[in-house]
């Protein structure tokens, strides 16, 4: 029998709540978050070309995911068994025997030469955990101000620190795929979550040592957190004409984002095509109870008023009436009458 050594890992140990890969034989991709010692993945995320069989345990496809990544061909599963997605890598030849992540051939380099090997060791040496970025336009190695929170930092919401090559006036590239020569320099900037950033660090590329201590000194230095509600700001008057499930689940999905209570929108009812109905706000609690939510979230929505004060005062009284409602789309809306069968 096949065996999957890295779904087994990552099945016992779990993913820290975040998306981690496997790579399958035949060069498809997916990646999973599962809980440590579950029998059954809270998500599974497919890259393109890679199909699931028609069965029962592949039946809960997140298409919310689909409509975030704009139909791209990922696609992804709620709820599946751990036995399912170990058949699925099975029919595709097992585990791929390198789990690291595939690069273009054209951009393949020495990897022991490389500014992103380099760095990286020179980091993990002083506890510092470093992320590459390709998604930025340019590539360059990440580092999030706090090291104790698994995943890519997330660079619109905390301080972070990034450094990269720059080769040069002649080629005038940003980089870590190349290895540090004469001519290129370090550069090291630092992000503080809103978009703004400065430079901490440059030095020529022989230099390397100076910019990871710089790195090292600035995340045992206190950094401002951004306001969360400032990362808000462009929720302001979304719901000013209306709303709809859609909406509620765009909006609310982003305020769970940035740290504040996971709203919920309770709507009158729910038939073939959709909720609809008055409705009202409310926060659930991580054992599903509800609370009372300020006015004041409702009218910053709807523009009546410019702020809806801190996120920590959202929540109120728990609610004391019935909450087990019929009808919910697992991602913030709720009705109180189920009417698809009238």
């Amino acid at each position: 029998m096949t065996s999957t050594p890295r779904l087994d890992s990552l099945a016992a140990g779990g993913t820290n709540g975040v998306y981690d890969g496997i790579r399958l034989a035949d060069g498809h991709m997916l990646t999973l978050v599962i809980h440590p010692g579950a029998d059954r993945a809270e998500s599974v995320f497919l890259y393109p070309g890679l199909t699931v069989p028609d069965t029962e345990a592949w039946e809960n496809e997140d298409w919310l995911e689909d409509w975030l990544t704009g139909g791209s061909g990922e696609t992804a599963y709620r709820d599946v068994p751990a036995e399912a997605v170990r058949e699925l890598i099975v029919a595709h030849g097992g585990e791929h025997e390198n789990q690291e992540p595939p690069q273009d051939d054209a951009e393949k380099t020495d990897e022991a030469e490389t500014a992103e090997a380099t760095a990286t060791r020179a980091l993990a040496e002083w506890g510092i955990t470093a992320h590459r970025d390709d998604d930025a336009g340019n590539t360059w190695l990440v580092v999030g101000y706090d090291q104790t929170r698994q995943g890519f930092p997330r660079m619109l919401a905390e301080p972070y620190a990034v450094i990269y090559l720059y080769t040069g006036p002649d080629g005038e590239e940003i980089t870590v795929d190349r290895a540090p020569a004469t001519g290129y320099d370090w550069h090291v900037l630092a992000g503080d979550g809103t978009g703004a950033e400065r430079t901490l660090l440059e030095r020529p590329a022989d230099q390397l040592a100076a910019c990871v201590e710089a790195i090292a000194d600035w995340i045992t230095t206190p950094q401002a957190s951004p306001d969360p509600l400032t990362q808000l700001a462009e929720l302001h008057g979304t719901f000013e004409l209306g709303y709809s499930a859609d909406d509620v689940r765009s909006v609310f999905g982003r305020i769970t984002e940035e740290g504040g209570p996971y709203l919920v929108c309770v709507w009158e009812y729910a038939d073939e095509y959709g909720f609809g109905g008055n409705s009202e706000f409310y926060a659930e609690g991580e054992d599903g109870t509800l609370f009372e939510v300020q006015p004041d979230v409702h009218r910053w929505l709807s523009g009546q008023q410019e702020t809806p004060g801190p996120l920590d005062t959202w929540a109120c009284a728990p609610v004391t009436e019935p909450t087990d409602f019929p009808v919910s789309d697992d991602f913030h809306n709720y009705a109180r009458t189920d009417r698809t069968g009238d």
